[in-house]
């Protein structure tokens, strides 16, 4: 499977997992990795409000997983406020 190929079927599944009524162009590939057999992404869109979605293509088993995440809360921390201490 092609990258542009992996990208068309993870947006496609997640249009699937989440049952909503959005266009395939509605949705953002922000992250992307492939190694040995696999393709993992992460697929925003403002479409999907306060929830994004990690999927990962598994060419072993010939298998889509879809993971979808929700935002529980994003807080700025300034570099002044960063702890270095281990």
């Amino acid at each position: 499977m092609t990258s542009y190929d992996f990208e068309k079927a993870a947006k496609n599944a997640v249009i699937s997992v989440l049952d909503e009524a959005i266009d395939i162009s509605q949705l953002d590939i922000v992250w992307f990795a492939s190694t040995l057999g696999y393709k993992k992404c992460t697929i925003l869109g403002d479409v999907m409000g306060d929830k994004w979605a990690e999927v990962t293509y598994d060419q072993c088993a010939n298998q889509i997983n879809v993971d979808i995440y929700q935002k529980i809360r994003s807080t700025k921390i300034p570099s002044s406020d960063f702890n270095f201490t281990a």
